[in-house]
């Protein structure tokens, strides 16, 4: 599991940079659409394979799928996209970055999960890394006349 973790971070990095140096002049619709075609292509067979024993999934299951296959993942994708494009990778990569962050706090709104001091920190830890990699902006001086 761990080692999956790194290499989806990793590809997060790589698609990232990929992304930025070959998709220049193209729409983040377009490039977008293709990544979510082309995983759809390879997802393909391993449906295939491992069908439900249910012949028809309920109604709730079909919304379900539409809704993370749309919403959370194909709009997602558009905006990241996007984003690579207006400011570059490194800076879009941050936006990956607070996930964790808003996971946990998703959980606690909505499934009254704990926030447990070790969340603090890792929060921390992450805050502290998007600060070293991004820098920190100082606000333009102020002239006083």
């Amino acid at each position: 599991a761990v080692g999956l973790i790194l290499l989806a971070t990793c590809s997060y990095g790589i698609a990232a940079v990929f992304a930025r140096r070959y998709g220049t002049g193209i729409a983040p619709t377009v490039f977008a659409s293709g990544q979510q075609l082309a995983a759809s292509l390879l997802m393909t067979p391993l449906l295939l394979i491992g069908l439900p024993a249910a012949k028809t999934p309920s109604i709730e299951v079909i919304g379900a799928v539409l809704g993370v296959g749309l919403l959370c993942t194909a709009l997602a994708y558009l905006l990241y996209y996007r984003l690579i494009a207006n400011i570059g990778p490194t800076n879009a990569l941050t936006v990956t970055c607070l996930i964790p962050i808003f996971g946990t706090l998703w959980g606690t709104l909505f499934l009254r999960e704990r926030i447990e001091w070790n969340d603090l920190i890792g929060f921390l830890i992450i805050l502290v890394g998007m600060v070293l990699v991004l820098g920190v902006k100082r606000p333009p001086p102020r002239i006083t006349a």
